[in-house]
């Protein structure tokens, strides 16, 4: 199946098998992979669409952050069904849109497309539920019509663009508004002990229950985790997509503390995985270090654009991050589960909050210079 799949991607795309595979290959618990091609009347390929089905087990839900009621039935319903996600995109990554249509299929087509797709897997599979996973813009419409699908609340992704005149850190530093500075020098002042060093495939596979146990950190102060990775799938993330997966360790006293994983593609670094010792982040400053670190590394290597995901919205807009609209939707067909899903949604979208939309870190003359 390689062969014939690789030969239809163009050469820089995410869904290549080995990328692909590293799900597979490190056997990540729960989740099970599919590679979805479609001809037509002519046995032509019109398009390739990657899809995963993750079994949701209680591990995966903070049981006990709901109200009594909820606790109740989410536990019920998790351990007398079998309660199945489809997934159509990649659970693990948020790069781009894991789909790829012929030049000959229309947007229109495009969007008939995803909607077979979904409609014969959640049959084939018996769902519960169908997340659609950072869909492009033009799906994404033909799902917003519909009813029956949710799209997440501040559904959007934070994004620095790096200004060609940026050489260095200190260029950033002279960009941002006085308290801004001020609040990044005594950041980085906790950090003083700290040291990092850029991994290698050996140096995570010596490591790789430590970086598994920081991992496992970050996971567990989340309400819900879309399927656990585990201690193999770094390696094999690593081996597979080699000098375009950048992997730091951070370190006191040669002892691990914390670890991120990015993507280095056309000039965008885009990260993917951190984790930390909890117990250490408030006296270290750990968190918003690293998020200065991904700055520095972004302009160190000559980046366009530094993409940081969909968490912690306020931290990235003080650190310059803007909003890019992503394009997810969901659909459940339990609804004991739905009302477990929309409860944490609402906690989620409350815990946000609006403040991160009135972060302005820089200079009045950086936003003048955006918008000439």
């Amino acid at each position: 199946m390689q062969a014939f799949w690789d030969a239809n991607l163009p050469v820089e795309s995410n869904m290549r098998l080995h990328e692909l595979c590293t799900v597979l290959n490190s056997k990540v618990e729960a989740v099970t992979p599919y590679y979805i091609q479609i001809t037509d009347s002519q046995n032509q390929l019109v398009a390739l669409v990657y899809a995963q089905v993750l079994r949701i087990l209680p591990k995966f839900i903070n049981i006990n952050a709901l109200n009594s009621s909820l606790m109740w039935l989410t536990k019920t319903l998790l351990a007398c069904k079998k309660v199945q996600l489809l997934v159509i995109g990649h659970l693990f990554r948020h790069d781009a849109p894991y789909m790829h249509f012929a030049d000959t299929v229309s947007l229109a087509q495009q969007a008939e497309i995803v909607q077979e797709v979904v409609s014969t897997l959640e049959k084939k599979f018996c769902t519960t539920a169908v997340f659609l996973k950072d869909l492009p813009a033009h799906i994404a419409e033909q799902f917003a019509e519909q009813p029956n699908y949710n799209r997440f609340a501040n559904d959007v992704g934070m994004e620095l663009e790096i200004p060609k005149n940026w050489l260095t850190f200190t260029d950033y530093e002279q960009a941002l508004k006085h308290k801004y500075v001020q609040r990044l020098r005594k950041t980085q002042k906790a950090f003083a002990g700290v040291s990092i060093k850029e991994l290698t495939a050996e140096d995570i596979e010596l490591h790789k229950q430590d970086i598994y146990n920081l991992y496992l950190q970050v996971c567990k102060n989340q309400n819900i985790t879309l399927g656990l990775l585990n201690a193999d799938y770094f390696v094999a993330f690593k081996k597979s997509m080699q000098e375009n997966l950048i992997v730091h360790g951070f370190y006191i006293d040669n002892k691990l503390i914390a670890f991120s994983t990015a993507i280095l593609k056309n000039t965008i670094l885009d990260l993917n995985y951190i984790g930390f010792d909890y117990a250490l982040n408030s006296k270290l400053q750990l968190y918003f270090n690293m998020l200065f670190f991904f700055v520095q590394q972004a302009i160190e290597r000559q980046c366009t654009h530094l993409f940081l995901g969909r968490t912690a919205l306020e931290a990235k807009a003080i650190l310059g991050c803007t909003p890019v609209k992503l394009f997810g939707y969901y659909k459940i067909n339990n609804g004991f589960l739905s009302r477990t899903t929309n409860w944490f949604t609402t906690k989620e979208s409350t815990e946000q909050g609006e403040l991160w939309q009135s972060r302005h870190p820089f200079k009045s003359e950086f936003y003048a210079q955006e918008n000439i």
